[in-house]
Parts: C-alpha cells; sequence; structure tokens
C-alpha cells in the first residue's frame, strides 16, 4: 500500500509516468507530490510547480508530466511547464495561444490537446496541440460544442472529448478528432450529461466514471464501444467512486487528466 501524502493540499489530479511515478497535483497550490513505486519503501517527494495554478490540465508524455493554464491571483494563464522526472526538474515551456482554465488535456501520438475551457465570461470551442520536440503550439480545427470540464482521451488513434459543461448545461455529447483526416466528428451521446469525469481506455473500450452534473456527483459508469458506436450504463456503489477530484485512471502509461473546479457548481 502507498504511503498516505504528507500534503495538506487534497491532489485534484493524479499522473502516472512509466508505471513507476505517481504524481498528486493540487488545483490551490504550486504543490505536487511525486511517489516512486519501484522503491523498497516509497514514500512522496515534494517538487512544486514554477506557477501558481488552480483549474489547469495535465497529460503525460514519454518521461514528462505537462501542466498547461488555469488560473491563479493574477488572472487566466496561457503558460505550461513540464517536470522530467529524468532530470527530476520543473521548466516553463512555450505558451499557448489562447488563455484557458477548466481545460481538458490529452495527448494523442506524443502530441498534447489543450481542449476548450473558459476564459474572460465565455466557454471555449478552440482547441490547440503542443509538439515538445519543436516547444510549439498550433491551433487545430474547433470543436461543434463550446466545453469546459470535459474529459479527453485516445482510442485506437483517435482523439476523444466527451461531456463538459457550457455553463448553461451539462453536456452528454462525445466528439472525436481524427489527426490524419484534420475534422472533429460527433459519435453517440452518452446517456448521461457529466462533466469533470475520470476516463481511461481498456481493451478497445472507453470507461466514462461519475463527473458531475446538475444533480450533483454521479454514482454510475458508461462504456463505448466504438464498433458499434454505443455506449452502456452501469451504476456504482458508493465505495466505487472516484471523487479525487476528476482524477483519471488508466491501465496505460498515458495519462488523461480534468482536474475538478468547485467553481463551477451548476
Amino acid at each position: 500500500m502507498a504511503p498516505q501524502i504528507d500534503n495538506c493540499h487534497k491532489p485534484s489530479a493524479l499522473a502516472v509516468v512509466g508505471n513507476q511515478y505517481i504524481f498528486a497535483l493540487s488545483n490551490y497550490s504550486k504543490s505536487v507530490q511525486m511517489l516512486d513505486i519501484s522503491l523498497k519503501s516509497p514514500r512522496w517527494i515534494s517538487t512544486n510547480m514554477l506557477v501558481n495554478r488552480q483549474r489547469f490540465g495535465a497529460g503525460v508524455i514519454n518521461n514528462c508530466v505537462y501542466v498547461v493554464g488555469g488560473c491563479n491571483s493574477t488572472g487566466f494563464l496561457s503558460s505550461a511547464e513540464a517536470y522530467d522526472v529524468t532530470t527530476r526538474k520543473w521548466q516553463m515551456i512555450s505558451g499557448m495561444s489562447t488563455y484557458r482554465e477548466g481545460l481538458g488535456v490529452g495527448v494523442l501520438n506524443n502530441i498534447l490537446y489543450a481542449v476548450g475551457g473558459f476564459y474572460l465570461g465565455s466557454v471555449l470551442e478552440t482547441v490547440e496541440c503542443y509538439n515538445p520536440t519543436l516547444d510549439t503550439w498550433s491551433r487545430i480545427a474547433s470543436m461543434y460544442k463550446r466545453r469546459l470540464g470535459a474529459s479527453v482521451i485516445d482510442l485506437n488513434g483517435i482523439l476523444y472529448v466527451i461531456g463538459g459543461h457550457n455553463i448553461k448545461d451539462t453536456l452528454r455529447s462525445v466528439e472525436t478528432y481524427n489527426p490524419n483526416e484534420k475534422i472533429w466528428t460527433p459519435v453517440a451521446d452518452m446517456h448521461q450529461r457529466r462533466a469533470f469525469a475520470g476516463v481511461f481506455t481498456f481493451d478497445g473500450l472507453l470507461y466514462v466514471l461519475g463527473g458531475k452534473n446538475t444533480c450533483g456527483v454521479l454514482q454510475s459508469m458508461e462504456i463505448y464501444n466504438p464498433e458499434t458506436n454505443t455506449w452502456i450504463m452501469e451504476s456504482l456503489s458508493g465505495s466505487d467512486i472516484l471523487l479525487c477530484d476528476g482524477v483519471v485512471v488508466n491501465k496505460t502509461p498515458n495519462f488523461r487528466a480534468n482536474p475538478w473546479s468547485d467553481r463551477y457548481l451548476f
């Protein structure tokens, strides 16, 4: 069993790097805790981010955890930073072209995607992607729907953007991005409206856990089959629900994070 995090701040996102390192990122400070599970006596080590961020997005490419956007006392953020487990250091990387908080982040083919979010009273439909080799961001086609708090994950070389919120409504809709065709395509809606949900893929299927809508925290899981373009829903007991603020559980090293925002109470 992993030791308890020795930090007073509630972790709001978890990231897994190389099936060896677990990162717990706080949503209310620079605080990040890292656990090396390969050690005989694992313990959490503090490694603070360079910028204080709330409602940021996070993702993993190879040996690096990327933290993107968010907001703090100075306002909305477009900046981004990365932690390399090899050097054990944070460094600033190129910033996005758009300020975003409550954004979704996904990784596809070692490219980081920043999806939607919120800026100056508007929910965004825009998307941009980061190439870590070139340290550059590029805008891609906008989504059909404006979304904050959407869950983002790749499945079979396709990027899925799931649910979210547009201030007026929580969304059931799902759309996909094909990087070869460079277009977005709507797929079947979920059964329930949900934002800030956990997501993972396993055995060719997409799993969406929990989340929140106007009724509160959801005690259900939905499973998507891309071959039939259909969803099935299953109930979860209270003990099964993951309420680590939008934590993403993934059977693969690639993490899909969508930190919880208690600002959006619907």
